[in-house]
Protein backbone atom coordinates (compact mmCIF):
# COMPACT_ATOMS: atom_id res chain seq x y z
CA UNK A 1 0.00 0.00 0.00
CA UNK A 2 3.11 2.37 -0.21
CA UNK A 3 1.44 3.94 -3.39
CA UNK A 4 -1.34 5.30 -1.34
CA UNK A 5 -1.99 7.59 1.40
CA UNK A 6 -4.28 7.73 4.57
CA UNK A 7 -7.40 7.94 3.73
CA UNK A 8 -6.86 4.74 1.27
CA UNK A 9 -5.71 2.75 3.91
CA UNK A 10 -8.12 4.09 6.33
CA UNK A 11 -10.89 2.18 3.99
CA UNK A 12 -9.12 -0.87 3.40
CA UNK A 13 -9.19 -0.67 7.22
CA UNK A 14 -13.01 -0.15 7.12
CA UNK A 15 -13.10 -2.74 4.73
CA UNK A 16 -11.71 -5.51 7.11
CA UNK A 17 -13.77 -4.47 9.93
CA UNK A 18 -17.19 -4.65 7.72
CA UNK A 19 -16.67 -8.08 6.37
CA UNK A 20 -15.62 -9.09 10.27
CA UNK A 21 -18.90 -8.12 11.25
CA UNK A 22 -21.00 -9.24 8.26
CA UNK A 23 -19.02 -12.93 8.96
CA UNK A 24 -20.08 -12.78 12.83
CA UNK A 25 -23.54 -11.66 11.84
CA UNK A 26 -23.86 -15.23 9.41
CA UNK A 27 -21.85 -17.10 11.78
CA UNK A 28 -24.80 -16.25 14.58
CA UNK A 29 -27.16 -17.07 12.28
CA UNK A 30 -26.29 -20.65 12.45
CA UNK A 31 -26.42 -20.58 15.86
CA UNK A 32 -29.85 -19.33 15.53
CA UNK A 33 -31.26 -22.00 14.23
CA UNK A 34 -29.19 -24.54 15.74
CA UNK A 35 -30.93 -23.24 18.59
CA UNK A 36 -34.24 -23.05 17.33
CA UNK A 37 -34.22 -26.70 16.06
CA UNK A 38 -33.22 -27.76 19.37
CA UNK A 39 -36.30 -26.18 20.76
CA UNK A 40 -34.35 -23.51 22.78
CA UNK A 41 -35.14 -20.30 23.91
CA UNK A 42 -32.05 -18.20 23.06
CA UNK A 43 -32.74 -18.06 19.55
CA UNK A 44 -34.65 -14.90 20.35
CA UNK A 45 -31.53 -13.48 22.47
CA UNK A 46 -29.06 -14.64 18.86
CA UNK A 47 -31.56 -12.69 17.20
CA UNK A 48 -31.19 -9.63 19.12
CA UNK A 49 -27.11 -10.30 18.19
CA UNK A 50 -27.40 -10.55 14.48
CA UNK A 51 -29.30 -7.14 14.49
CA UNK A 52 -26.69 -5.34 16.42
CA UNK A 53 -23.82 -7.18 14.28
CA UNK A 54 -25.75 -5.88 10.88
CA UNK A 55 -26.03 -2.22 12.68
CA UNK A 56 -22.44 -2.16 13.15
CA UNK A 57 -21.88 -3.27 10.09
CA UNK A 58 -24.37 -0.42 8.47
CA UNK A 59 -22.16 1.62 10.36
CA UNK A 60 -18.83 1.07 9.08
CA UNK A 61 -20.47 0.99 5.81
CA UNK A 62 -21.33 4.47 6.19
CA UNK A 63 -17.72 5.49 7.14
CA UNK A 64 -16.34 3.81 4.00
CA UNK A 65 -18.83 5.80 1.37
CA UNK A 66 -17.77 8.88 3.82
CA UNK A 67 -14.06 8.43 3.08
CA UNK A 68 -14.44 7.67 -0.63
CA UNK A 69 -16.62 10.86 -0.64
CA UNK A 70 -13.81 11.92 1.11
CA UNK A 71 -11.29 11.17 -1.87
CA UNK A 72 -9.55 8.21 -1.03
CA UNK A 73 -8.67 6.41 -4.24
CA UNK A 74 -8.69 7.60 -7.84
CA UNK A 75 -12.23 7.87 -8.94
CA UNK A 76 -12.14 4.82 -10.92
CA UNK A 77 -12.34 2.66 -7.89
CA UNK A 78 -14.65 4.72 -5.62
CA UNK A 79 -17.74 3.55 -7.17
CA UNK A 80 -16.80 -0.05 -7.05
CA UNK A 81 -15.53 0.39 -3.37
CA UNK A 82 -18.57 1.16 -2.78
CA UNK A 83 -20.70 -0.88 -4.77
CA UNK A 84 -17.85 -3.80 -3.06
CA UNK A 85 -19.64 -2.48 0.64
CA UNK A 86 -22.81 -2.31 0.06
CA UNK A 87 -22.90 -6.36 -1.32
CA UNK A 88 -21.25 -7.29 1.80
CA UNK A 89 -23.96 -5.14 3.78
CA UNK A 90 -26.89 -6.98 1.64
CA UNK A 91 -25.33 -10.16 3.52
CA UNK A 92 -25.92 -8.90 6.99
CA UNK A 93 -29.37 -7.64 6.08
CA UNK A 94 -30.42 -10.83 4.68
CA UNK A 95 -29.07 -12.77 7.79
CA UNK A 96 -31.00 -10.42 9.61
CA UNK A 97 -33.98 -10.43 7.58
CA UNK A 98 -34.05 -15.00 7.92
CA UNK A 99 -33.58 -14.31 11.84
CA UNK A 100 -36.51 -12.00 11.79
CA UNK A 101 -38.40 -14.18 10.10
CA UNK A 102 -38.01 -17.04 12.39
CA UNK A 103 -38.24 -15.18 15.11
CA UNK A 104 -42.00 -13.74 14.32
CA UNK A 105 -42.98 -16.85 12.20
CA UNK A 106 -42.45 -19.77 14.06
CA UNK A 107 -42.21 -22.01 11.67
CA UNK A 108 -42.68 -25.66 12.00
CA UNK A 109 -39.69 -27.98 10.74
CA UNK A 110 -40.36 -31.62 10.39
CA UNK A 111 -37.83 -32.96 12.74
CA UNK A 112 -36.41 -35.39 9.84
CA UNK A 113 -35.29 -32.32 7.86
CA UNK A 114 -33.78 -30.65 10.89
CA UNK A 115 -30.03 -32.30 9.40
CA UNK A 116 -30.91 -30.39 6.14
CA UNK A 117 -31.99 -27.22 7.60
CA UNK A 118 -28.67 -26.87 9.08
CA UNK A 119 -26.51 -28.00 6.15
CA UNK A 120 -28.05 -25.40 4.34
CA UNK A 121 -27.32 -22.57 6.91
CA UNK A 122 -23.90 -23.65 7.81
CA UNK A 123 -23.06 -24.08 4.12
CA UNK A 124 -24.69 -20.93 3.05
CA UNK A 125 -23.16 -19.39 6.04
CA UNK A 126 -19.69 -21.16 4.29
CA UNK A 127 -19.50 -19.25 1.02
CA UNK A 128 -19.04 -15.60 2.82
CA UNK A 129 -15.43 -17.11 4.76
CA UNK A 130 -13.05 -17.47 1.67
CA UNK A 131 -13.76 -13.42 2.22
CA UNK A 132 -11.47 -13.57 5.32
CA UNK A 133 -8.71 -14.44 3.41
CA UNK A 134 -8.27 -10.77 1.78
CA UNK A 135 -6.25 -8.76 3.68
CA UNK A 136 -5.16 -5.51 1.73
CA UNK A 137 -7.83 -5.42 -1.28
CA UNK A 138 -5.87 -3.53 -3.78
CA UNK A 139 -2.68 -5.53 -2.41
CA UNK A 140 -4.03 -9.28 -3.21
CA UNK A 141 -3.02 -10.27 -6.30
CA UNK A 142 -5.96 -11.17 -9.25
CA UNK A 143 -4.83 -14.80 -8.66
CA UNK A 144 -5.56 -14.73 -5.41
CA UNK A 145 -9.00 -12.96 -5.94
CA UNK A 146 -9.65 -15.89 -8.49
CA UNK A 147 -9.32 -18.45 -6.53
CA UNK A 148 -11.54 -16.96 -3.63
CA UNK A 149 -13.79 -16.29 -6.31
CA UNK A 150 -13.69 -20.34 -7.30
CA UNK A 151 -13.98 -21.12 -3.65
CA UNK A 152 -17.51 -19.58 -3.20
CA UNK A 153 -18.77 -20.23 -6.87
CA UNK A 154 -18.02 -24.14 -5.62
CA UNK A 155 -19.83 -23.05 -2.17
CA UNK A 156 -22.44 -21.33 -3.25
CA UNK A 157 -23.56 -24.46 -6.05
CA UNK A 158 -23.28 -26.72 -3.57
CA UNK A 159 -25.84 -24.73 -1.47
CA UNK A 160 -28.00 -24.83 -4.81
CA UNK A 161 -27.61 -28.49 -4.45
CA UNK A 162 -29.38 -28.42 -0.80
CA UNK A 163 -31.99 -25.84 -1.28
CA UNK A 164 -33.25 -28.27 -4.55
CA UNK A 165 -32.99 -31.25 -2.54
CA UNK A 166 -35.25 -29.67 0.49
CA UNK A 167 -37.47 -27.72 -1.67
CA UNK A 168 -38.31 -31.58 -3.72
CA UNK A 169 -38.69 -32.54 0.18
CA UNK A 170 -41.30 -29.92 0.93
CA UNK A 171 -43.68 -30.22 -2.21
CA UNK A 172 -43.21 -33.73 -2.07
CA UNK A 173 -44.56 -34.04 1.29
CA UNK A 174 -48.08 -34.27 2.90
CA UNK A 175 -47.96 -30.80 4.38
CA UNK A 176 -50.62 -28.07 3.81
CA UNK A 177 -50.25 -26.24 0.65
CA UNK A 178 -49.54 -22.95 3.49
CA UNK A 179 -47.05 -24.89 5.67
CA UNK A 180 -45.22 -26.16 2.73
CA UNK A 181 -44.90 -22.32 0.87
CA UNK A 182 -43.95 -21.02 4.22
CA UNK A 183 -41.02 -23.29 4.35
CA UNK A 184 -40.13 -23.07 1.15
CA UNK A 185 -39.90 -19.60 1.76
CA UNK A 186 -37.38 -20.39 4.36
CA UNK A 187 -35.31 -22.46 2.23
CA UNK A 188 -34.88 -19.77 -0.24
CA UNK A 189 -33.88 -16.97 2.18
CA UNK A 190 -31.51 -19.17 3.67
CA UNK A 191 -30.45 -19.98 0.30
CA UNK A 192 -29.77 -16.61 -1.16
CA UNK A 193 -27.03 -16.11 1.37
CA UNK A 194 -25.19 -17.69 -1.34
CA UNK A 195 -26.40 -16.24 -4.00
CA UNK A 196 -25.33 -12.63 -2.92
CA UNK A 197 -21.83 -13.74 -1.66
CA UNK A 198 -21.22 -14.57 -5.12
CA UNK A 199 -22.54 -10.97 -5.97
CA UNK A 200 -20.24 -9.85 -3.86
CA UNK A 201 -17.46 -11.88 -5.11
CA UNK A 202 -18.51 -10.75 -9.02
CA UNK A 203 -17.79 -6.83 -7.98
CA UNK A 204 -14.50 -8.12 -6.01
CA UNK A 205 -13.12 -9.68 -9.29
CA UNK A 206 -14.06 -6.28 -11.03
CA UNK A 207 -12.53 -4.17 -8.62
CA UNK A 208 -8.92 -5.96 -8.85
CA UNK A 209 -9.10 -6.46 -12.36
CA UNK A 210 -9.11 -2.84 -12.57
CA UNK A 211 -6.23 -2.15 -10.34
CA UNK A 212 -4.34 -4.27 -12.84
CA UNK A 213 -5.37 -1.61 -15.88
Amino acid sequence: MSFFGNKERDVELLMSEHIGFVKDAVSVLVELFESYLSGENTYRTLSKKIHHLEHEADKVRRKIEQKLHEGAFLAMFREDFIRLSEAIDKIANKAEAVADSLTLEKPEFPKEWHEDILQLTKMSAATFAPFLEIRDLLDTSLENILEIARKIEDAEQFVDKIEWRLLERVFNSELDLAHKLQLRDFVKRIAAISDLSEDASDVLEILVVKRRI
